[in-house]
């Protein structure tokens, strides 16, 4: 199972950041392979449940996942399946002037675009959409004013 490590600092508060992460609507407007999140059903025992539907290497997956809230403002991990299976684990680290996010992500790489590509060009692929979707992070979060 491929796995992906990141992470990046941002200005602006954890708690923000947090806030921002938990809700999975805005997962179209940070990740570039999500098209669409439906079904958002909040849950007590953690942050929320939702469908999901995603285009990798021009091939539509579609799928649920799950949000869970495991440390407050410290930790989410979602798990997903479907078209796409695997878990994402979000760490958020206070620092003096924001947070350091990281990321780590393991999935299974899905048949249809072994058809397109090889595994290792897919993986390359994937890495290269997670660097692009934390550049995204960075540019949404640090423009928002930040509330008092």
């Amino acid at each position: 199972m491929p796995t992906i490590n990141r992470n990046i600092s941002l200005s602006v508060p954890v708690e923000t950041m947090y806030r921002y992460m938990l809700d999975p609507t805005h997962l179209p407007d940070y990740c570039p392979t999500i098209e669409a999140v439906t079904d958002v059903k909040p849950r007590a025992a953690c942050g929320a449940e939702f469908a999901w539907s995603a285009r990798m290497v021009g091939v539509h997956f579609q799928g649920c996942a799950e949000i869970c809230d495991t440390r407050h403002n410290h930790q989410l991990d979602i798990i997903f399946w479907g078209g796409i299976r695997g878990n994402i684990v979000w760490s958020f680290q206070r620092l003096d002037e924001g947070v350091l996010l990281e990321i780590q992500i393991n999935y299974t790489v899905p048949v249809p675009l072994l058809r397109k590509r090889t595994e290792v060009q897919v993986m390359e692929q994937n890495a290269r959409a997670v660097d692009a979707m934390l550049a995204r992070l960075k540019t949404i979060l640090e423009a928002q004013p930040v509330a008092p």
